[in-house]
Order: structure tokens, then C-alpha cells, then sequence
């Protein structure tokens, strides 16, 4: 899929652009492997907060699949009572590039609730520094007590 592939390049190079690190996938396979047989959560939305891409481990961690999830406001990620602090969250991002050490509740699609114990949430940038959404990998987390 062209879009897809396009898209997952973009997450790579944002994420180098603004952490000066690599994402933690295989660069040794197609961008589309890469990302699917990443361990850790990785998943993205676009300028309007919708869900335009989600790895395996991210569709496992939210308890969802691609047609569930791609498409839907990436809002639902986040209890009523936690919207503010999602939201202040993102604005951060917007304004610096990234946040790393991030942590937080939220919740899978079937209302479950997870802790992200350790997080980085990135702009997607394109070749002209024009915003394309933002992207989240989540490297540790826990079910929420």
C-alpha cells in the first residue's frame, strides 16, 4: 500500500528529525514489516486526531483491530475525566517537537484502563516542516489499579 509505506517513512524521519535517535525497529526489512514486527506500541493520527495508523502491538494494547481503530478520533484513547490532560499533552508536543518519558492512563476500546509507564509522542513533520499529525511509541506499560 503506497499511502501506508509513504507514511511510515514519515514516522521514521519526524521521529529522527525531532529526537536525533532512530525508532526501534528492524532497518534491515520494508518499513511495513518493520513497524508490524516492532515490539513496542506505535501509532499515529493525523491533523484532525484521527487514527491513521496502528502496529500490531498497539492494536493488541488497545484491545482493537485496523478497522476499528483506523478512522475513529484518537480521543477515545482517553477517559472523560482524563481528556484535559491528554489535550495539554498534545498541545506540548505541538508546540516542542516531542515528549519523551511520557506517562499517563488510558483506555483500550473495550473501556479497560492502561498506565503508559514510558512513552515518547512525536510531530510528523513532511519535507517542509508542515505538521502531518503525531505519533506515539510506547515502550513500557501496565495494567492500570
Amino acid at each position: 500500500d503506497a499511502f501506508l509505506t509513504s507514511h511510515l517513512i514519515l514516522l521514521k524521519e519526524s521521529y529522527l528529525k525531532v529526537t536525533h535517535k532512530s525508532l526501534p525497529i528492524n532497518h534491515g526489512v520494508d518499513v511495513i514489516t518493520a513497524f508490524s514486527n516492532c515490539p513496542y506500541a506505535i501509532a499515529s493520527h493525523d491533523i484532525n486526531s484521527v487514527f491513521n495508523y496502528a502496529n500490531e502491538a498497539s492494536l493488541q494494547l488497545f484491545k482493537t483491530n485496523w478497522d476499528e481503530m483506523i478512522g475513529v478520533h484518537s480521543s477515545v484513547s482517553a477517559s472523560k475525566s482524563l481528556q484535559s490532560d491528554r489535550n495539554k499533552m498534545l498541545k506540548e508536543v505541538a508546540r516542542v517537537g516531542f515528549v519523551e518519558d511520557y506517562k499517563g492512563i488510558r483506555m483500550a476500546f473495550d473501556g479497560s484502563l492502561f498506565q503508559i509507564n514510558d512513552a515518547i509522542i512525536w510531530n510528523i513533520v513532511d519535507s517542509k516542516n508542515i505538521s502531518q499529525g503525531q505519533a506515539v511509541l510506547i515502550m513500557d506499560h501496565s495494567l492500570y489499579e
